[in-house]
């Protein structure tokens, strides 16, 4: 008997091949057709989004710990708003800042550059004439360069002159402190410190306008200067950077917030600051620009343990603020994708994969639609393909070099992190933690070379380099890479007038 595709005799068989012909050459119409309206339609997305360019906004915390978010498992305090973004984007769990200090880690934030190769390798005092070189290339200047108003509204801290404050360093618009909220000329005792009374300084573009701003309103004051910047700026695109001063030391927060967590001062600065999120959050809505806008959140290092409960917490990782352990520059990355990008990225991501601060500014242009210039040499990338619903490729990995100042601490591949023999000089002295914003102390220890498995042992207990020799020796053939970085000479500071 013959097939079903065959009776009728030939004649028969010729009609219906012909017409299965006919029908393949139009389902073959019909898909390339389909994948011709795909293409234009990208086009037209790609096309309207590279004129009609995302706005972003980066949020910065001083000292905020990796256990001190919702999404990270706060305790004595809420973060909804922080949360949400997480929610509506993706929450980054293995994100390290450049560095355990903060100057050195907003250097490397601003440039994508590990901070030895900006000279910025440590704290900027006061009295310093450090600061972050004019020749070093900022987001700031990058973003003004495809045409968006730039805005930063908080402590700079990357030195201490007019000459290379925000304006000169691509920002058209600051007001903010220069330094932490304990700093100012000369040598200010303790108690000025911890009264708000040090002498800082806040500036209005590039002239000192008040000297000791009342701290229980600078939170508040710092988040109202961001919404009237993006009220004024709703027609085009906008780069706006908005590093608080909190949770430093001294801790401040205003009266509406004051008592409202049981975790007591340091809870109520948080929740201060998440209610600012919050507000920016309702102002982008009420503009109409919530779903044009990325907004990304994270801190500057880990916290500052010697200050107990006005200090933050690591959340079970090991040390804190000035120490390369992973509690020294392991914090939260949280970034909001806007609905413009919902058919490109998944939302509420958990990604475990490392990443750092040096990563920021590329991976934020790449989701503004913009295109990096490569004209200075950066250390970070773009790591939005890992987001994306459809990855073009593979990402490859990359170490992350642990600096502080100019000693290699470790080298992190994945989740193996290679320790390098070292003196830590800030290990929080246990018998004499502070209390109440009286700083504790701190005690020498002698580090040894070990391997750890981060995400098996964030706590950097068990030294695993006898059953891992091979992790040992990938992670030990980058130690000459990391050590000429951190030999990159010293940048010549400009000569500023003494005071």
């Amino acid at each position: 008997m013959m097939p079903t595709e065959f009776q009728g005799g030939m004649s028969g068989w010729r009609m219906r091949r012909r017409q299965g012909v006919r029908y393949r050459l139009m389902s073959y119409a019909r898909r390339v057709l389909k994948c011709s309206v795909a293409v234009i339609f990208a086009f037209a997305v790609s096309n309207a989004h590279a004129e009609d360019p995302l706005n972003v906004i980066l949020i910065l915390a001083d000292d905020l710990g990796y256990g001190d978010l919702g999404v990270t498992g706060a305790r004595g305090f809420k973060t909804p708003n922080i949360d949400r973004l997480g929610r509506e984007g993706v929450v980054c769990t293995s994100f390290m800042a450049a560095s355990p200090v903060c100057s050195a880690s907003r250097a490397g934030l601003l440039t994508s550059r590990y901070p030895p190769r900006t000279g910025v390798v440590g704290v900027i005092s006061r009295n310093q004439r450090d600061h972050l070189p004019l020749e070093e290339v900022t987001l700031a200047e990058r973003f003004r360069e495809h045409g968006y108003a730039t805005g930063i509204f908080g402590k700079w801290h990357l030195g201490n002159h007019a000459a290379v404050w925000p304006l000169e360093q691509g920002f058209d618009e600051w007001q903010g402190t220069v330094g932490s909220n304990d700093m100012g000329p000369g040598r200010p005792s303790l108690q000025l410190r911890r009264a708000g009374k040090a002498g800082v300084e806040w500036v209005t573009q590039s002239e000192v306008s008040e000297i000791n701003p009342d701290q229980t309103l600078l939170t508040r004051r710092t988040t109202d200067l961001a919404i009237d910047f993006i009220d004024r700026n709703q027609e085009g695109p906008f780069f706006l950077y908005l590093p608080y001063n909190m949770p430093h030391t001294p801790l401040f927060v205003s009266d509406a917030f004051s008592g409202s967590t049981v975790r007591g001062l340091y809870g109520d600065v948080i929740a201060e600051l998440d209610d600012s999120v919050g507000r920016i959050l309702d102002a982008l809505e009420r503009f109409g620009k919530l779903e044009h806008t990325i907004i990304a959140f994270t801190s500057d290092n880990g916290p500052w343990l010697i200050f107990g409960d006005h200090g933050g917490s690591n959340g079970g990782l090991s040390g804190g603020k000035k120490q390369t352990l992973e509690g020294g520059m392991r914090v939260p990355l949280v970034i909001r994708f806007p609905q413009s990008l919902k058919t490109e990225l998944k939302r509420a991501q958990l990604d475990s994969r490392l990443c750092s601060g040096l990563d920021v500014g590329p991976t934020l242009f790449s989701l503004a639609g913009l295109s990096w210039n490569d004209r200075v040499k950066v250390d970070g990338s773009d790591i939005s393909a890992r987001w994306r619903r459809i990855s073009p490729q593979e990402e490859r990995q990359r170490p992350f070099f642990y600096f502080f100042e100019r000693q290699v601490r470790a080298i992190q591949y994945g989740l193996w992190k290679l320790q390098v023999a070292h003196t830590d000089r800030h290990t929080p002295d246990v018998a004499k933690i502070g209390h109440g914003g009286v700083r504790g102390s701190v005690i020498s220890v002698s580090r040894p070379q070990a391997l750890y498995h981060v995400g098996l042992d964030p706590g950097e207990q068990v030294d695993r380099s006898g059953d891992a020799p091979t992790e040992s020796e990938r992670l030990s053939a980058y130690l000459d890479v990391a050590r000429a970085i951190a030999a990159t000479p010293k940048p010549a500071f400009l000569k500023v007038p003494e005071e």
